[in-house]
């Protein structure tokens, strides 16, 4: 037995030496060593944005929809750059008082549903937070979307009236960008470049919440992100 061991111990040494000797002579090898610069030098493949959004949430893929489409149609029609790279660095939510543009107090007027302190108290540490980021990292951009909370019947439901939904409809689009405006608002008067913000208001067309929760439609997301470009193979 234990001269049955002595010789898988000597045949397993055997294999390494004669491994590590074709190892060698494969990197000596220059073909090989060719091929293998030539393999590392290979460009990454494209990121798949789409493949990327449709792994997420549903209530959330449209978010990336419109964030890519915001900076790509933001660039100059005849520029070269290409998207290289977009990282979502962070996502919060504001949210507002029912039927106004306030998120740090009571509605204004005409009434509307009342921010309790705690929610006042998270959006302003959020945007505290947010504002930081963007001071210290000048390449960031920020993109803002503003929602509202329709109330009337949609076509189909019981006690539709067209006419009173219809300019529901335009109401919460103006509310909306109004709402996301002022969040922009509070960047700029804390120093961050205008040029670097990004404002759409989506009306009440992306709703997120179900009845019991209302407050969340009233909302606005504002997205950090960083971006990378490079030049198009064509440009000189």
């Amino acid at each position: 037995m234990k001269k049955q061991n002595t010789f898988v111990r000597k045949y397993l040494v055997f294999a390494l030496v004669f491994l590590a000797s074709v190892w060698f002579t494969a990197c000596e090898n220059p073909i090989i060593e060719t091929w293998w610069q030539e393999k590392s030098q290979e460009p990454e493949p494209e990121p798949d944005y789409h493949t990327v959004i449709k792994q997420l949430p549903p209530e959330i893929q449209y978010i990336f929809i419109e964030v890519i489409h915001t900076v790509v149609t933001t660039l100059p029609p005849d520029t070269d750059l290409i998207l290289q790279n977009l990282t979502v660095i962070e996502i919060e939510y504001i949210i507002f008082a029912g039927n106004s543009v306030e998120y740090n107090g009571p509605p204004g007027p005409g009434g509307g549903t009342v921010l309790t302190t705690a929610q006042m108290n998270t959006n302003n540490a959020y945007l505290s937070s947010m504002r930081q980021t963007l001071t210290n990292n000048p390449n960031y951009i920020v993109v803002i979307h503003g929602h509202a909370n329709p109330v009337l019947p949609g076509p189909g439901e019981p006690g539709h009236d067209p006419d009173a939904f219809a300019a529901e409809l335009v109401d919460c689009k103006r509310i909306a960008q109004e709402r996301a405006d002022a969040v922009a608002e509070q960047f700029t008067l804390n120093g961050v470049d205008a040029a670097r913000i990004k404002t759409n208001g989506f009306g009440g067309t992306r709703t997120i919440a179900d009845p019991s929760h209302p407050e969340l439609n009233r909302r606005v997301e504002v997205i950090i992100i960083s971006i990378e470009w490079r030049d198009s193979p064509s440009s000189p």
